[in-house]
Parts: C-alpha cells; sequence; structure tokens
C-alpha cells in the first residue's frame, strides 16, 4: 500500500493523521494477521510495523522509547533489536532512491504527476526486487549482518541519499500498545534474546 500526494504545506502530524492507511490501521480495516505467539514464548503478540520516536505509539505500530525515559538495560535493548527492525526499512528507501534518482531532488510536475511518478517508481522497485534482485540489488548492495551481530554498511550508502524520514509531531500512545511494548523488552531480554545483543547494546 502507498499514499502520495499531500501537499508540503502539511505538518506531517496533519499528513499522517489524513493518510488513508493511518486511518485504515486506526479502524482495522487493513486486514492484518491475527496475533501470532512469539518464538518460544507463550506471549501473543500482533502483527505490527515500525517507526521511530516520531511516530505515535500504537499496537499496530511500535515506537522506542524516547531517550529521556530510558531507565534500564532492557528499555536500551529493546530500542537496540527495534533499531535493527528498522534498517530494514533503511535500507528499503535506500536502494529505492539511489536506484531511481529522480528521487534526489524536488519533481518539477505538477502534483498529480508528480504523485503518479513516485507510485510507478514504486511498483517498478518492487517489481525488478521480485523478479531479477540479483542485478537490481546484487550482494552487498544492502547491509549486511554477521553472525555475532556485526553490520556491514551497504554499497548504497556510498552515494548522498536524502532524508526518507518524517517528523511527525503526533506522539500520543494508547495503554495497550504500551504493555505490548513492555511485553516484547521482556522478551528480547528473556526467550527472544540473542547471544550478542548485550556486547552491541552496552557499546552504544
Amino acid at each position: 500500500m502507498i499514499d502520495v500526494g499531500s501537499s508540503g504545506c502539511n505538518n506531517d502530524a496533519g499528513v499522517w493523521a489524513k493518510l488513508k492507511f493511518s486511518q485504515g490501521l486506526e479502524n482495522g480495516t487493513i486486514n492484518l494477521p491475527d496475533p501470532s505467539t512469539l518464538y518460544g514464548s507463550s506471549t501473543q503478540c500482533p502483527y505490527m510495523f515500525v517507526g521511530d520516536e516520531a511516530f505515535p505509539l500504537r499496537p499496530f505500530l511500535m515506537r522506542p522509547y524516547s531517550g529521556r525515559s530510558i531507565s534500564n538495560h532492557s528499555q536500551r535493548v529493546f530500542n537496540y533489536r527495534l533499531s535493527r527492525a528498522r534498517r530494514v526499512i533503511e535500507n528499503a528507501f535506500g536502494i529505492l532512491t539511489q536506484r531511481w534518482r529522480i528521487l534526489f531532488k524536488p519533481i518539477i510536475p505538477d502534483a498529480t504527476k508528480a504523485a503518479k511518478l513516485v507510485r510507478t517508481v514504486c511498483v517498478l522497485h518492487n517489481f525488478l526486487k521480485k523478479t531479477d534482485d540479483k542485478i537490481y540489488c546484487p550482494p552487498g548492495y544492502s547491509d549486511q549482518v554477521s553472525q555475532d551481530g556485526n553490520v556491514t554498511p551497504g554499497f548504497w550508502r556510498t552515494a548522498q541519499a536524502p532524508n526518507v524520514g518524517l517528523n511527525l509531531r503526533n506522539r500520543s500512545s494508547t495503554t495497550s500498545a504500551s504493555e505490548m511494548r513492555e511485553k516484547l523488552t521482556v522478551y528480547f531480554c528473556n526467550e527472544g534474546k540473542v547471544s550478542w545483543q548485550d556486547n552491541h547494546v552496552n557499546r552504544r
């Protein structure tokens, strides 16, 4: 799903709130899979998207603990694990912008044509990833993670890419989302723990 074409004069929180995608997540019409049990645990977890601190905390949208509110090691582990998931998103946008350089600068056509152009680029990106990935995204082009958790930056990072994040101001959260984040925090330090995570968290 892609939503393109909001006016650039609107603030980011207003854009997010008006998106059909956001509204669909809020009213449950996006048709996400049913919750599943976390691996090695009895904890039921909903399927969710991940975002940075700018996004609101929702049961379907998980964000990190803010730097000012982190009070223990478990919360730092949670933020580290969430940042690793967000790296996948960062790579997706990085590869997209590197392969389609028109996204590096303001698009000249009118808003309607610009929105169609962005949708077309996204469709072509997904098509090429699925049908000819070894050429479109050859080995080493995206970030690589070793078995001990070390990350080798992908080749797409060698050229300057634009900032594709949203600086959303609507940061309110819900009780159920906060509870789910707490459950994930406990899970990442117990059944879902990986052997090398503490070393990487302590380096940060």
